[in-house]
């Protein structure tokens, strides 16, 4: 009953027994049922990588199967289509999950802007369709967005002496009333900005058919005024004003800048300002004129013009 080694890897505490050495068969199991277990007689234990079907303990997996010796499946889709809620798969149970998020989102619908989901749906805040314009109606088309369409509604021109004024193609239409004669009272031939026109159908004495004066008490201003002026004229409550044209700007006169300088042998004059820069209207600069015989800068004094 000695030890002895049967030649078989197989077994173990091989003992001699009935003149035979034999032992004890070895039990060849890892534990993975996704491998199976066999035993060679050379080598020993032997696991083998099968493909059975198996469980992985997810339950948001399926289709569990062996594979490389270790299992696994295809993971649970978790999908409603809804941007508006997250959606996953909850491993306890092995169901589907979807909770409400607060993302940025498309309703799809034009008339809407700052989308958002709340409540599991997607939804914006509604658009304002309003051009600022009586002539035209307001609308919105979820497809295309804003739409403004021309009306026939009654408007209002500004002139008082044009009604009825109706609405046609988007823009307010004087009606035929009576022609607008505006205040003259320089007659200088335009009729004061901030005048009340009356309406007659010939033109009453003191009136003008245009508007446009911005100060009616001097006869050098007003539109298309083509000279330039020294002083400034004060008329109401604008003070210290050079808008002789009314065009709501002050234009210098005079902008260049002078000097005297030598060229192919010959004195060049450039009339203008000393210096390059041109005084404000009603201010005096130093003004060059002309050029001496040493080509030096012969200059005066003069106040900028404007208009």
């Amino acid at each position: 009953t000695r030890p002895c080694n049967d030649g078989n890897a197989c077994t173990v505490n091989d003992v001699c027994s009935g003149g035979a050495c034999s032992g004890t068969p070895v039990v060849c199991n890892d534990g993975n049922v996704c491998t199976t277990d066999s035993c060679n007689p050379s080598t020993g234990c032997v696991f083998a990588n099968n493909t059975a079907a198996c469980d992985d303990g997810n339950r948001c997996t399926t289709g569990d199967v062996c594979s490389g010796g270790f299992c696994s499946g295809t993971p649970v889709v978790c999908s409603d289509g809804n941007v508006c809620t997250d959606d996953f798969c909850d491993p306890a149970t092995g169901g589907c999950v979807y909770i409400n998020n607060t993302r940025p989102c498309n309703d799809g619908n034009a008339c809407t802007v700052n989308d958002v989901c709340s409540g599991g749906a997607c939804s914006g805040t509604p658009v304002v369709c309003n051009d600022g314009n009586v002539c035209t109606t307001d609308s919105c088309n979820p497809s295309t967005g804003c739409v403004y369409t021309a009306n026939t509604a009654p408007c209002e021109d500004g002139n008082p002496c044009t009604t009825p004024d109706v609405c046609s193609g988007g823009a307010c239409v004087a009606g035929p009333g009576l022609p607008a004669w505006y205040p003259d009272a320089d007659g200088d031939g335009y009729g004061a900005s901030a005048g009340t026109p009356v309406c007659a159908a010939s033109q009453p004495p003191g009136y003008v058919g245009n508007s446009g004066d911005c100060c009616d008490s001097n006869a050098n201003v007003r539109p298309n005024q083509t000279n330039y002026f020294a002083s400034s004229y004060n008329c109401g409550s604008v003070v210290g004003s050079f808008d002789y044209n009314c065009d709501g700007t002050w234009e210098r006169r005079w902008t260049d800048t002078g000097r005297c300088f030598w060229m192919s042998g010959s004195c060049n004059e450039v009339n203008g300002w000393q210096g390059g820069t041109a005084p404000g209207c009603g201010v005096a600069g130093t003004w060059i004129d002309d050029c001496d015989s040493l080509c030096q800068a012969v200059s005066l004094t003069r106040v900028q013009e404007c208009r």
